[in-house]
């Protein structure tokens, strides 16, 4: 099958090729146009995991400033030193 793009920029063209390893504009867009669908799915997923790490450190953050609280109370309590003395 024949394909010709009329208004396709050599600038563009010439980029591509060393991106595909390819020594022709032609081949360069082929090889791009080839790999694309496995680049958006690839860039989905990336774009997923991104999001799932970002709510994972949200939780964790959140966490973290709650232990923060639970070990400033801590400390306070330690430096109360009658609280664990003995009455008697």
């Amino acid at each position: 099958m024949l394909v010709k793009i009329a208004d396709f920029p050599d600038d563009l063209a010439e980029a591509l090729k060393p991106e595909t390893g390819t020594r022709t504009a032609s081949k360069a867009v082929l090889v791009a146009a080839q790999r694309y669908p496995g680049l958006v799915s690839q860039v989905k997923r990336q774009q997923l995991e991104i999001s799932q790490l970002r709510d994972q450190l949200s939780h964790m953050q959140l966490t973290m400033k709650s232990l923060n609280n639970v070990c400033r109370q801590i400390s306070e309590l330690a430096g109360q030193g009658d609280i664990f003395s003995d009455p008697s």
